[in-house]
């Protein structure tokens, strides 16, 4: 960025340069109008208002054959010292004189191809024909569309006031020193202002990254809508501070769900070990009344121990990718068929109602089959689980825009819409003493989930009505 910021110094110092030059260019054009040229184009401006109209007249009296009126048409009053006006055919003869000698003084006229060559003078410095001793004003006059004379005006130059003020420009050395003058004087402001305009900003960068050196996540740019490298900065600057704080809230967030996920799976490891212990050593002591019931609670506990630890080290297993996943084309409907068959024995016995709407079409699939028979396993048993109070469950298989949908509903005791939100965290629970005495570990869910996203789709949960829970995933189809 720095190589940028030098190359855009040294684009700014040719643009000062260029300013510079334009700004002298300019006054040149303004001094040499103001000290020269504008009096010589002033008195052009006179002589071609003064001879237009007697030109025209002129030309009149040739197209009527009248050229001996000629003489009286041109004579104007004379404006300059030794101002001398003549008419003169393009043969050379001279029409009229307004010198009072008429044709002979010869070395006071302007030779007739001379003329010609002065015609357009009037489009030219003043300064172009400084050392000329006279300044002449040449106007066509036409017959037929043809050239047929010339109508001159020759002024002595001596008889133009301040005429070698006029007519001298300034010297070489006063440009000169003027140019280098204006091109210093203006790229020391530009460059001094853009300095100015780099160095504030980069300033305050160094201070807000400072704060973020002392931990201020919190501190922003207010100058990145500029449209330069500074502007960039800022905005990457933001972003990354951005960054930065989402990932400390997310290790804030990990850290409180790896201490609670610790304090719950030690609460859930003690709770039943305990009950093994206590069990067991009544059955050493000999002091308990029932050693069968005693061995079958030290068994089921052993099994409940047994299930959450499986659990522990499935999701640890999902959380690293260490498993590779075989997965295999699979008609999904055929897959809940099977699983709700599978339960079906423990809703009948529990007096659960169960509706399926499951489609005879085929929703193929590219899934891991036992990891699907997982999630759709841990729903139907936590609708079976809480779902009985309402002895109702409901078991539904759909598809829409490519993707098919499997839904598990009950109506139990529902879920509010703050839980909902955390009902997929590990270990979280709505009702904790009726989980736990139901025998769930808190990462049934969190397990679905992970196998979910682990197949790129989609998992949740809705609860449209009070006591309604649904729960569902997404899978696209093939």
């Amino acid at each position: 960025m720095l190589k940028k910021l030098k190359v855009k110094m040294v684009f700014v110092y040719i643009a000062a340069v260029t300013l510079a030059s334009v700004f002298f260019i300019l006054f040149s054009i303004l001094y040499s109008y103001y000290r020269g040229p504008s009096m010589a184009y002033n008195l052009l401006s006179d002589l071609k208002n003064s001879s237009t109209e007697r030109v025209e007249k002129i030309e009149k009296a040739i197209h009527d054959n009248n050229e001996t009126s000629i003489r009286d048409i041109y004579m104007p009053k004379k404006l300059y010292p030794g101002e001398r006006i003549q008419v003169i055919k393009m043969n050379g003869s001279v029409l009229a004189d307004s010198d009072p000698g008429f044709n002979k003084n010869k070395e006071a006229t302007i030779p007739l191809q001379e003329a010609v060559n002065y015609l357009y003078l009037y489009s030219k410095q003043l300064w172009e024909v400084k050392y000329v001793d006279k300044l002449p004003y040449v106007v066509e006059i036409k017959k037929d569309g043809q050239i047929w004379g010339l109508y001159i005006i020759t002024i002595p130059s001596s008889s133009i006031p301040n005429v070698d003020h006029i007519t001298s420009p300034p010297g070489t050395l006063f440009w000169v020193i003027s140019l280098l003058i204006t091109i210093i004087l203006i790229g020391f402001i530009l460059l001094s202002v853009y300095g100015r305009i780099l160095v504030n900003p980069i300033l305050k960068l160094s201070g807000i990254v400072e704060k973020f050196a002392h931990g201020n996540l919190s501190a922003r740019v207010d100058f990145f809508k500029r449209g330069d490298e500074i502007g960039t900065l800022g905005r990457d600057i933001n972003v990354m501070a951005d960054n930065l704080q989402d990932a400390n809230r997310k290790i804030e967030e990990l850290d409180k769900a790896r201490r609670y996920m610790v304090a719950a799976a030690s609460h859930d490891l003690r709770t039943p070990l305990t009950a093994v212990l206590a069990h067991a050593e009544a059955l050493e002591n000999g002091i308990t009344e029932n050693p069968q019931q005693s061995l079958s609670v030290i068994h089921n506990k052993g099994l409940l121990l047994k299930g959450l630890i499986d659990d522990l080290f499935e999701l640890a297993s999902l959380d690293a990718h260490q498993e590779q996943w075989e997965r295999v084309r699979l008609n999904l409907t055929e897959l809940v068929r099977r699983e709700v068959v599978a339960i079906f024995p423990k809703l009948e016995t529990a007096g659960v109602e169960i509706d399926i709407d499951v489609p005879e079409e085929e929703y193929w699939v590219s899934i891991t089959p036992r990891k699907i028979e997982r999630v759709i396993s841990n729903f139907l048993e936590n609708a079976q689980k809480y779902g009985e109070s309402g002895n109702w469950i409901m078991v539904r298989v759909c598809s829409q825009n490519n993707w098919v949908r499997v839904e598990v509903a009950d109506r139990g005791s529902g879920i509010s819409p703050e839980e909902r939100e955390r009902v997929f965290d590990r270990f979280y629970r709505s009702d904790t003493a009726r989980t736990s005495r139901m025998g769930g570990s808190g990462l049934g869910l969190s397990i679905a989930r992970e196998i979910i996203l682990r197949h790129d789709g989609k998992i949740g949960v809705d609860s449209p009505e009070e006591g309604y829970t649904c729960f569902w995933f997404e899978l696209p189809m093939i």
